[in-house]
C-alpha cells in the first residue's frame, strides 16, 4: 500500500527524474570500475534499466541475490539493475560495492558452473 500511495504522490516527470539520477549513479560507479556497460548511456536514450557486463557477470549473479541485491541476468547484456522510485541512493551503492566484493575477493568462483539466473 505505501508504494501505492508513493505513486500516487508523484508525478511522472518526478519519477523519471529519479529513475535517471539513480540510472547515472549506476552509469558513474561502472566507468570507475570499467565495468562495460550494455545499456545506452545517454539519458534521453536510457530507460530505467541499466545493464552491467562485468567479468564473470553470470556467476556473480547469485552472489548477489544472495546478499539481497536484486537483479537479473540476460545471456548477451550482463546483470540488470532496474532501480524503481522507492530504491534508495544507499541501496544502489550497495549493490554495486557488493558486486566489487564479489569480483575482488573471487567469490564468483563458487557459483561459476551453477547459475540459475539465465533467462
Amino acid at each position: 500500500e505505501a508504494s501505492l500511495e508513493m505513486l500516487e504522490e508523484a508525478t511522472v516527470p518526478a519519477i523519471r527524474q529519479k529513475s535517471l539520477a539513480l540510472t547515472e549513479r549506476i552509469l558513474a560507479r561502472c566507468a570507475a570500475e570499467g565495468w562495460p556497460v550494455r545499456s545506452p548511456t545517454a539519458a534521453a536514450e536510457r530507460g530505467g534499466t541499466v545493464s552491467i557486463d562485468p567479468p564473470e557477470a553470470y556467476a556473480c549473479a547469485p552472489g548477489l541475490l544472495a546478499r539481497q541485491v536484486v537483479i537479473d541476468y540476460r545471456a548477451g547484456s550482463g546483470i540488470r539493475m532496474s532501480p524503481h522510485l522507492y530504491t534508495t541512493e544507499e541501496e544502489i551503492d550497495h549493490a554495486l560495492d557488493a558486486l566489487a566484493d564479489l569480483l575482488a575477493t573471487e567469490e564468483w568462483r563458487r557459483h561459476r558452473e551453477r547459475s540459475p539466473h539465465v533467462t
